[in-house]
């Protein structure tokens, strides 16, 4: 994911609702905040990588309304020969959000995750990869904590559709 290097101040309007069942209410929001998005990136022959540093408010996933996020996320790549290949990702994310100021409940969370993966290319438009995720969501309101492993093998087959 590609971004410009940009910074500055930004101004959040946000709606959302709250109550339960037919009982809604309306609620609005407003905050100054400020938007940085910087990425450090190195190509080199066989080694490709960046670093990102993001801030801005985005919408909190599977909850009502938006959070100031931060992150720092590295992706690394590696071609060992022209077959084999390897790929690396990892980061580190921070939601936060105050009651009433751009969704229903106060978020504080902080998410870690490591992504390695090893990928062989038999063909052009063949391939076997194999890929490890390990995800950690600490939710610091609740004093809980989730975590995720996730290990997949993908068999790829790919053809050009419009040539």
């Amino acid at each position: 994911m590609e971004h410009p290097d940009r910074c500055g101040a930004s101004y959040t309007l946000s709606k959302f609702e709250v109550g339960t069942g037919t009982v809604r209410e309306q609620r609005k929001g407003k905050d100054w905040g400020w938007v940085s998005v910087g990425t450090l990136s190195y190509q080199g022959e066989k080694t490709n990588g960046e670093l990102t540093f993001l801030h801005r408010v985005a919408p909190a996933a599977g909850r009502t309304g938006a959070s100031e996020r931060t992150s720092l996320a590295m992706n690394l790549r590696r071609r060992f020969t022209y077959e084999f290949s390897g790929r690396f990702s990892a980061g580190y994310y921070l939601n936060k959000s105050k009651t009433g100021e751009f969704s229903t409940a106060p978020i504080d969370e902080a998410t870690f995750r490591v992504n390695p993966a090893l990928r062989y290319e038999f063909t052009r438009d063949i391939a076997l990869e194999a890929s490890y995720s390990y995800t950690l969501v600490k939710y610091k309101q609740q004093g809980t904590e989730a975590r995720r492993n996730l290990f997949m093998i993908n068999f790829i087959i790919q053809h050009p559709l419009f040539e």
